[in-house]
């Protein structure tokens, strides 16, 4: 069944690309699921995430980027068999943007022809309440939930996001800026409906937030053939 095995991020301002430090990704059935958050005053277009830098593999955009408000944007993406080993998460948008972070989470036991179900998204403007939540089906409890949440307040202070009851965070960069906020989690299927919640606390004038989550599949089993010897009667 999909289980995490790595992440890493980074944070920056006044910045249109971003890599993060180098990380080991290993394993069978092997996914990458990252995730970008980015704000300003009129925040750029989504450009690409990659796997193995600048010049890496591109990853595919789960559905379309959650724009919310004037402000903020959030987006994710994946890559089906990252290639195995130490590389680096690249993002980048179309232009500079006031304050940027990537992440990504390595899963392995991952379906690698249908590694996703439908993502789903909710947000919030000015003014929003905290906790940012979204709900995704789950229709197997071997099934995997991830998300990516972002969020920005109006004005410069301290933000900061701690995960929901049964999720793990993945990884988190807190007061970008002094403005913005991003984080990955992941929590266990249940066969119904799985909850993802993020915890927003902010100092800054009105909260804004974003969240895309999505089920990962787990890897079908492989069956043995089995080879029946001949009887041999004396």
């Amino acid at each position: 069944m999909p289980a995490f095995d790595n992440a890493n991020s980074v944070q920056g301002t006044a910045s249109a690309s971003l890599t993060t430090t180098a990380w080991t990704i290993a394993g069978d059935n092997r996914l990458l699921v990252a995730g970008m958050v980015w704000s300003a005053g009129s925040p750029p277009a989504y450009s690409t995430m990659k796997w193995g830098g600048s010049g890496g593999t591109a990853l595919t955009q789960v559905g379309s980027t959650l724009a919310i408000g004037a402000n903020l944007r959030v987006a994710m993406a994946y890559l089906i068999a990252p290639a195995a080993g130490s590389s680096t998460l690249y993002g980048e948008v179309a232009a500079s943007t006031d304050e940027f972070c990537i992440g990504g989470v390595s899963i392995t036991g991952a379906n690698q022809a249908t590694p996703l179900g439908t993502e789903v998204t909710n947000s919030q403007d000015i003014p929003a309440a905290s906790p940012a939540t979204v709900d995704v089906t789950s229709t197997l409890a071997s099934d995997l939930v991830i998300d990516i949440c972002g969020a920005t307040q109006t004005v410069g202070g301290t933000i900061t996001i701690a995960v929901g009851a049964n999720q793990d965070m993945r990884w988190e960069q807190e007061s970008v800026g002094t403005f913005s906020a991003g984080t990955q989690s992941t929590e266990a299927g249940n066969g119904g409906t799985v909850t993802m919640s993020e915890a927003i606390t902010f100092s800054g004038g009105f909260l804004i937030w974003g969240i895309i989550a999505v089920r990962i599949l787990d890897a079908p089993a492989v069956l043995l053939n089995t080879v029946l010897m001949p009887q041999i009667c004396l």
